[in-house]
């Protein structure tokens, strides 16, 4: 009896370090995805980020049949609604080509994955990219209100960081 009695507690012992190692790697794995905001600044200021949302390893992306690394992109969820006329909701993953200015040209109509820093804000934005705005390094961008206006900004361009290539609802 106590022969059975020390199996079954090291069996235990051993299923339980096994099911903790898988964990760990597991976390390991995942994807902490940060929030995106889309929508007027003044809309964000006073509130909080979204919740933190994590990507499992056992997820899949397809886009056109293809299956989509996310760990080749930088990843969002976004918050807020100003690129609903583009195709972007709020809640939706984007994953973000990285920009390197060498590489990679800006064409009219791409979502620009930009960095922000102002007014008690400090994160990151999406928005369209509309043209050149001056020869002093900035663009002009659009986003959109709820009752679908276009508003249009202006942003620095080595603030750009990428642009948005998959726009995934979750």
């Amino acid at each position: 009896m106590t022969m059975t009695l020390t199996a079954l507690i090291l069996i235990i012992v051993i299923a339980g370090g096994g099911i903790w190692l898988l964990k760990k790697l597991y976390d390991k794995e995942s994807i902490n995805v940060p929030s995106v905001r889309a929508g007027g600044l003044s809309e964000h200021i006073a509130q909080p980020a979204a919740k933190a949302y994590c990507i499992s390893p056992l997820e899949k992306f397809y886009y056109e049949g293809k299956r989509i690394d996310p760990r080749k992109y930088i990843v969002a969820r976004v918050d807020g609604d100003c690129m609903s006329p583009r195709g972007i909701y709020p809640g939706n993953l984007i994953f973000v080509q990285s920009r390197n200015d060498k590489e990679m040209e800006l064409q009219k109509g791409d979502i620009l994955y930009i960095q922000y820093q102002r007014d008690g804000f400090n994160g990151f934005k999406i928005r369209e990219y509309c043209g050149e705005s001056d020869d002093q390094g900035y663009v002009t961008t659009a986003y959109y209100s709820a009752e679908g206006m276009t508003k249009l900004s202006r942003h620095k361009k080595e603030n750009i960081k990428g642009i948005v290539k998959y726009n995934f609802s979750v």
